[in-house]
């Protein structure tokens, strides 16, 4: 999963993407600090996270359910049927 959101991040982020999880399951399922970027971009991390969460937005795959912005964080949200699916698929899978 982390990959999928790596991805997403690639598109508007330059340089090695960090996720972290985030200590509440409330803020999401993964969290990108944009503490980082605010250096180079010189604008504060939560006036970034806002701009890249917007243009992420757009274009929302499948198996991410929602994106947030908490603070300097950009905080994404697991689609649970999509888990469902690909559990369901591994173990199907694996019984072959």
């Amino acid at each position: 999963m982390q990959d999928i959101i790596k991805k997403l991040l690639k598109k508007h982020v330059k340089g090695d993407i960090e996720l972290e999880i985030p200590p509440d399951p409330k803020l999401g399922d993964y969290a990108f600090p944009c503490f980082g970027l605010a250096k180079e971009l010189k604008k504060k991390p939560n006036t970034i996270a806002f701009e890249i969460a917007e243009k992420l937005l757009k274009q929302l795959p499948d198996e991410i359910k929602d994106i947030q912005v908490h603070g300097p964080y950009i905080n994404f949200f697991i689609n649970p049927e999509f888990l469902v699916k690909q559990t369901l698929a591994k173990i199907y899978k694996e019984k072959d």
